[in-house]
């Protein structure tokens, strides 16, 4: 009677082992079609992880490049989630941003809680770093809505936004396994990057100003390449497209902004200088001061 019980035991593990290990199988088959999807979709890269490792996937955009791979259990969130690293050209800033300090913990900064004049924003959000006022220029309205649109994808309602080192980090405390899921995130992250970006270019004003620069390293969402010549931006969000991109898609590529106006950003053209006049009387009645065009059109 022993043995049989003994018999019956080994059984129920031996059932319950095999199912526990099929099932993580199959999660594991699943999560890797999804990562196959969606690195062809971004023309990325499957990492398989190995035995210890966690697989993932590699991206590049444009002259970035991005990993995406699920988070260790570690700070600064408590759990595993969603994690995309992408490099940042200043080394020097250092932000940190998060959603819910319960339930994700500081990284580490050593720095203080900081300000930058929207008192919405500020209280949604801890938001930390060593400069105030580069952090608020990076926090650009284009940033903060798409920081809201990574909080409530998942229906998890957090992000954690990390840059330092020269690396931004995009966090979500839920892992997410749909093919669809994950597009939307790494799509999401990549339109956050954009928006980054946009706000560390010198000469860019979407007011009025005399004088505009050509962005660079910046990426069309509709083709998917880098935008050098004929770029024109969404006049809501500020994304970027090639002009003859916007034209075939008819509005802005950014789900959920569908904008269908665009400002053009253009260098000012400069009257050309006179002629030295022969006598004080002669230029007297001449103008040599140079004259600038709007540099944006809708």
């Amino acid at each position: 009677m022993e043995c049989f019980i003994a018999f019956l035991i080994c059984l129920v593990l031996f059932v319950v082992s095999t199912g526990t290990f099929a099932g993580a199988q199959a999660r594991a088959a699943k999560r890797r079609r999804a990562y196959r999807h969606v690195a062809k979709r971004f023309a990325g890269q499957c990492l398989p992880g190995g035995l210890f490792g966690r697989p993932g996937i590699r991206f590049r955009y444009g002259a970035t490049r991005a990993l995406y791979r699920e988070a260790r259990a570690t700070h600064p969130l408590t759990g595993r989630g969603g994690e995309m690293r992408l490099d940042w050209p200043n080394a020097r800033l250092h932000l940190e941003l998060y959603r819910d300090p319960e339930q994700i913990r500081p990284a580490g900064i050593r720095s203080q809680v900081v300000g930058i004049g929207e008192r919405e924003f500020e209280t949604d959000y801890v938001i930390k770093g060593r400069d105030e006022a580069e952090i608020a220029k990076l926090l650009s309205e284009g940033v903060r809505w798409q920081l809201n649109r990574l909080r409530l994808l998942a229906e998890d309602d957090n992000v954690y936004f990390k840059i330092q080192h020269g690396r931004m980090t995009v966090q979500k405390p839920t892992v997410l396994r749909r093919a669809d899921e994950l597009a939307e995130f790494v799509q999401l992250v990549f339109e956050l990057y954009d928006q980054a970006m946009l706000t560390q270019v010198e000469g860019i004003d979407f007011v009025d100003a005399d004088v505009a620069q050509p962005l660079e390293g910046v990426i069309c969402k509709v083709c998917g390449d880098t935008i050098d010549h004929d770029m024109v931006c969404c006049q809501r969000c500020k994304t970027p497209h090639h002009h003859d991109c916007w034209t075939y898609n008819g509005a802005c590529s950014v789900y959920g902004c569908q904008e269908t106006q665009y400002v053009a950003p253009r260098s000012a053209r400069t009257a050309p200088q006179p002629a030295e006049a022969d006598s004080p009387a002669e230029s007297g009645h001449r103008d040599s001061k140079p004259v600038s065009d709007n540099p944006f059109r809708s």
